[in-house]
């Protein structure tokens, strides 16, 4: 029996090749690519696919006639969830793909082989949650030109409203997304075309649910029906794809999360989100880092790199509901 979390996706394939024998570096390649069902295939997709492991390498082969293994998109497979194609690591070593090779065996199937496994000290990845508060949002559309033309001007008057009657503090709580303008990557100018008609999720994320109700159905007045100086015919926003005009996201009872701490195993640095600053590490090496629950509150102590930060809430292991 093999128990493994999501914190190590290869484990449940590799585990089983190794306890037969294999190759560690065949066995942790074939196990990066068959986590992923037949995403590795053209067209991809997450349907079962089948390895058949040897010595020498192993051989891929989907259980859908119609998507197919070819070695371009095996190898493409590399670059999923990898910032570096030839490299990927792991949590007793390095997987070296820059010799492997990939062989059509037919239309269907590919033949991989060529991995080579390089032994490094144990190592750990901790990542931690804390509550940041409690979000509310609305969604709405628009394909009224003057709108979609001037939509950073009018959410800017409209945070401005709303700081003036929820409190100074309700205009930092708002973030907008339009869809369609910048709503996936917040682009500096707007594009050359204006689109026909845009998406907007407008939410809140405030301390708490009350605050962030509030807010939110003040701005919603304030958004939907924003007037522009010319005053012949008010803006055409149409609110509410549901019947629930604001909707509480996330989890249930709309708490949100953020990462309190991330310090990935790296080479040469470590990263922690909240601070955004990256230390140089002095031994090339991770350690394990402590998280100490103190006055209602968490420090992140690390013995490598001194990095200490504080935050809302303690560090909670989302498998069990336990605070560590």
């Amino acid at each position: 029996m093999v128990i493994a979390g999501r914190a190590c996706d290869t484990a449940i394939y590799t585990t089983v090749a190794l306890m037969r024998g294999h190759d560690r570096a065949l066995a942790t390649h074939m196990a990066k690519i068959i986590e992923c069902a037949s995403l590795c295939c053209d067209p991809g997709g997450r349907d079962s696919i089948i390895a058949t492991l040897d010595g020498e390498g192993f051989t891929l082969d989907c259980m859908n006639p119609d998507r197919h293994a070819s070695p371009t998109s095996v190898a493409a497979h590399a670059l999923y969830e990898q910032g570096d194609p030839f490299t990927v690591r792991e949590p007793a070593g390095e997987l070296d793909l820059s010799h492997a090779k990939y062989d059509a065996l037919d239309q269907h199937r590919v033949r991989v082989s060529g991995a080579t496994w390089r032994d490094m000290k144990p190592s750990l990845k901790l990542e931690a949650a804390a509550p940041a508060g409690f979000r509310c949002a609305f969604f709405a559309g628009t394909s009224d030109p003057r709108v979609i033309e001037a939509d950073r001007e009018i959410w800017a008057e409209v945070r401005k409203v709303v700081a003036g009657l929820a409190g100074q503090d309700a205009e930092n709580l708002l973030r907008a997304r339009f869809y369609g303008l910048n709503g996936v990557v917040n682009w500096p100018t707007g594009p050359a075309v204006l689109p026909r008609e845009i998406g907007i999720l407008v939410e809140c994320v405030a301390p708490t649910r009350e605050v962030a109700k509030s807010v939110i159905t003040v701005t919603k007045q304030y958004f939907l029906h924003h007037g522009f100086p010319d005053a012949s015919r008010p803006p055409a926003i149409s609110p509410f794809p549901s019947r629930r005009r604001s909707l509480r996201l996330d989890r249930p009872g709309g708490s949100r999360f953020t990462m309190s701490c991330r310090c990935p195993t790296r080479r040469n640095s470590r990263h922690c989100s909240r601070s955004l600053t990256r230390i140089s590490e002095r031994s090339g090496r991770s350690k394990v880092v402590r998280l100490c629950w103190e006055r209602n509150r968490y420090s992140e102590v690390s013995d490598e790199c001194c990095i200490r930060q504080s935050g809302p809430g303690p560090y909670r292991d989302h498998r069990h509901g336990a605070a560590q």
